[in-house]
């Protein structure tokens, strides 16, 4: 792609290896890349679990210098708040003094509560700033005074950098209102081609269809996702409860409503319809979906739903409520409609009853695969 010649970059970042949910897979996967372009690559990270405080994994110089929350994708829980918050007191002058003597080419940073620290220090080391933003607290709609969104209109005012990367148009137009001097730009990728394409070589639909006990003409839907309050996973129970005999679902995830969930389908009598197999392996799920009918996404809020790109990739019908950047999306596998309603779209798409067999989608896995993520991102790098 081009010669950095050596330049050093510095990756402020909250969740990344060897813990790669979420969105940490893409910035593990980016500095791979970085590495490989000749870019100088160290990473500031949380130390979590019994990770080392400092290692070099693929030409990757990771420092784990604080313990920081044991999930760095639960915003919900207030202990974790508090982590991240301490984390990131205490990172800025840890910064400042390991970096007071050496040279900084570029700081990266695509976690919310580093952009901050990110900022300050790439203007202390007169170095320019490229940060990712993929979700933004104001696509809940909430009235309500919302403390992470008053947080955000700060790091919006305050603390964005040269290039500025998000996920969709609406949190790009956030950036533009409060920051005109950033290069703001939406970027796709998110799905891991590898994986996607490891699950479909592996495929035995016979064999994940003998764990469930499915009448010959069923229509077999999934739900996949952290089972918490944003994911509304009560959404697909009731979904699953308003449809015909024929549909059932698989339902993939847990989390701490998982409980109350299943009280749910007790409740409503739909119990023999929905097989809750709790968290399994990423493989496993992938070929869950691909063997699917249909991905049914019950989200009241996201910004760039990965499971369901990744079950486009696969070919697999997705239902979902108009949720972050999917309205942005022209995809003929892609259904939107109102929770309430969504059922009926589910129920007017079926003709055919059999499981689909799984089938990678190469221009999809193209379009929204990591490397168009890493090649944007990079691209960026080198025009500073």
């Amino acid at each position: 792609m081009g010669n950095s010649d050596g330049q050093r970059l510095i990756i402020l970042v909250e969740g990344f290896y060897p813990h790669l949910g979420g969105g940490s897979l893409e910035q593990w996967h980016l500095a791979q890349e970085a590495v490989d372009e000749g870019f100088d690559v160290t990473v500031y990270t949380p130390k979590m679990d019994d990770t080392p405080k400092k290692e070099t994994v693929n030409g990757v110089n990771i420092r784990r210098p604080f313990s920081g929350p044991n999930d760095p994708d639960d915003l919900t829980n207030p202990m974790a708040m508090f982590r991240r918050i301490v984390f990131n007191a205490l990172l800025l002058p840890y910064l400042l003094l390991q970096l007071r003597k050496s040279t900084v080419d570029i700081v990266y940073c695509p976690s919310h509560l580093l952009h901050p620290v990110a900022k300050i220090v790439a203007t202390l080391k007169s170095a320019p700033v490229v940060q990712f933003i993929g979700f933004s607290p104001s696509l809940r709609n909430n009235a309500e005074f919302d403390i992470l969104l008053f947080l955000e209109k700060i790091n919006f005012r305050l603390f964005m950098g040269d290039f500025v990367f998000t996920r969709n148009s609406s949190i790009a137009n956030q950036v533009k209102k409060y920051n005109s001097e950033s290069v703001v730009t939406t970027v796709d990728g998110i799905v891991n081609e590898d994986d996607i394409l490891d699950a479909a070589n592996d495929f035995h639909p016979e064999s994940l269809l003998s764990e469930f006990e499915l009448p010959e003409d069923t229509t077999l839907l999934c739900w996949v996702g952290r089972v918490v309050d944003i994911k509304n996973p009560e959404g697909a129970i009731q979904i699953i409860n308003e449809m015909p005999d024929q549909y059932h679902l698989v339902f993939i995830g847990d989390g701490p409503r998982s409980g109350r969930v299943q009280d749910l389908a007790e409740e409503l009598d739909n119990s023999d319809r929905i097989h809750f197999i709790g968290r399994v392996p990423h493989h496993k799920t992938l070929q869950l979906m691909g063997m699917s009918h249909g991905l049914v996404l019950t989200s009241h809020t996201e910004a760039y739903p990965t499971v369901a790109f990744e079950a486009l990739c696969l070919d697999t019908p997705v239902f979902s409520t108009p949720v972050g950047v999917l309205p942005e999306i022209s995809d003929p596998n892609l259904y939107l409609e109102d929770i309430c309603s969504l059922h009926h779209v589910i129920d007017r798409y079926y003709t055919s009853n059999s499981p689909n067999s799984l089938n990678v989608r190469d221009e999809r896995l193209e379009k929204y695969g990591i490397k168009q993520f890493s090649n944007n991102v990079i691209r960026a790098l080198y025009t500073l």
